[in-house]
């Protein structure tokens, strides 16, 4: 039986690292990947591996709720198993194209309110043409670069 649990995990994470592949190579041609098709979710663990923080952790998290109504802060506590205030929540809503962040309180000093309105408009404007991939790709590494100026 163990072989067959790390069989379908190694299969699991080729089909991700050929996906983000496809990803990267569609996105250099210049091909735009509109909607979240199948095998998504596989780039965009993918996507939180490659640009995974140093010194928090970074989760995404897809809802039906409005975002604009939602209670932002109770659905991030509700995916921490950690302390929350080293944790970012990337917080989507497919159908509505909305996203929104919310980091913990130790992590206000790496991106402030300011910044974090500017990452959240950048993946929004990419998420509201269907280019939802891009968009969070385009958030972490903006992510990524707010953190690697504190270093």
């Amino acid at each position: 039986m163990n072989w067959k649990l790390k069989y379908t995990v190694f299969k699991i994470k080729v089909l991700q690292k050929i996906q983000y592949f496809i990803y990267k190579l569609k996105s250099a041609v210049g091909i735009k990947k509109i909607g979240f098709k199948k095998f998504d979710s596989l780039v965009i663990m993918e996507l939180l591996n490659q640009y995974k923080p140093d010194l928090f952790t970074m989760n995404v998290v897809s809802i039906q709720d409005n975002l604009d109504t939602a209670n932002l802060e109770v659905i991030h506590d509700q995916g921490i198993r950690l302390d929350k205030s080293d944790y970012l929540s990337i917080i989507l809503n497919l159908k509505k194209r909305q996203v929104r962040i919310v980091k913990g309180k130790n992590l206000n000093k790496y991106i402030d309110d300011s910044m974090e309105s500017e990452i959240v408009k950048e993946m929004q404007s990419k998420i509201t043409t269907g280019e939802i991939i891009f968009g969070l790709h385009l958030g972490m590494k903006r992510i990524q670069k707010c953190l690697a100026k504190q270093k």
